[in-house]
């Protein structure tokens, strides 16, 4: 918007050409100090800031063995620096944890992809780790260069060999109840598969794990790999158990029925109700399959064909073994107030 003469102009077809700048005008973001000295000569000046642009952010890549019970896994970290100001011969250390900061959040940048990341063939861990206060310091034990919209990828740690757990888990969700009345058609459920693993310095591991994405990938007889699906991996502490999604079983099935329905007389919200799980596995290994019903209100469970858990107070939980090529089924009543 322009004013010329009595006039409001706006988006006028003009160029506005100023004859110079005002004193201590400049052009672009800057920042001046006035230092002050008490007395003459060179000195030696530390300047210590917050900037933005920078960022950092974690990648797991795992690799199973063709029986499924060990893995190797590999840390990568991504550090992106995404300014015009490159950073020669520089520190590095990296913060891990919820660090708050009042400041609205800039938005977090991916992590590049890159043929470095699927290679085994790499170095050993450059990084050491130290506590700050409720988080974790990574410093990196060497001065790196980060030129200006660049990324670089470095070996956070590696850990060969650890002993992984295969489960299995299938659940109706908030669907607890099919229908209010008479029995039901069954309910084909996913069946969840999921690997495990402690993070124990007994297997290469036991340090503080920042946050990333995991992906898993499983030696073949001919010496590829393939990938298996991959899972965000929240940031664990020492000893602390990861679960890792890996996605629905092919071979597994389970089918939900609610096989009774009845009202509570005198009750408004209260009745019984029971349930039946057809399990079936039609893979050639034995599978563990965990049952975890959520149950809402204050319920007890009346009757089942196989011993339970209560793992919180809205959880109903069973463990069942499934023979290759074979089937199992699960049944319980509760009485819900």
């Amino acid at each position: 918007m322009v004013r010329a003469g009595d006039e409001i102009l706006v988006n006028p077809e003009a160029q506005l050409v100023f004859p110079g700048l005002p004193a201590g005008v400049v052009t672009r973001p800057a920042v001046v100090w006035e230092i002050e000295a008490a007395r003459p000569g060179d000195a030696l000046l530390e300047l210590s800031y917050i900037t933005g642009g920078q960022n950092w952010s974690t990648d797991y890549v795992a690799s199973l063995d063709a029986d499924g019970r060990m893995l190797d896994l590999t840390v990568w970290v991504t550090v992106e620096n995404n300014t015009e100001v490159p950073y020669e011969n520089t520190g590095l250390a990296l913060v891990a944890g919820e660090v708050h900061r009042a400041a609205p959040a800039r938005g977090k940048l991916m992590a590049m992809e890159s043929d470095a990341m699927m290679s085994r063939a790499v170095t050993g861990p450059a990084f050491t780790g130290e506590k700050a206060m409720d988080f974790h310091l990574y410093r990196l034990g060497r001065q790196v260069d980060l030129p200006a919209y660049s990324s670089r990828q470095f070996v956070l740690h590696q850990a060969m060999s650890v002993p992984v757990h295969r489960r299995h888990v299938v659940s109706a969700g908030s669907q607890f109840l099919q229908r209010r009345g008479p029995a039901g058609d069954p309910a084909r459920l996913p069946v969840q598969s999921r690997l495990e693993f402690v993070n124990a310095d007994d297997h290469g591991l036991g340090l503080p794990l920042p946050a990333g994405i995991a992906r898993v990938f499983q030696d073949q007889a001919d010496g590829g790999r393939v990938f298996l699906g991959s899972d965000r991996l929240p940031g664990t502490a020492d000893g602390e158990t990861i679960s890792l999604i890996m996605g629905n079983s092919f071979d597994l099935v389970a089918e939900r029925t609610q096989t009774d329905y009845q009202q509570q007389p005198g009750a408004r919200r209260g009745y019984e109700a029971a349930f039946r799980y057809d399990l079936r596995n039609r893979g050639a290994e034995d599978a563990e399959i965990d049952i975890r019903d959520t149950i809402p209100g204050d319920w007890k469970l009346l009757e089942s064909s196989a011993d339970s858990s209560r793992p919180d107070a809205s959880t109903l939980a069973f463990r069942v073994t499934v023979p290759a090529g074979g089937q199992a089924t699960i049944s319980y009543r509760v009485r819900v107030k």
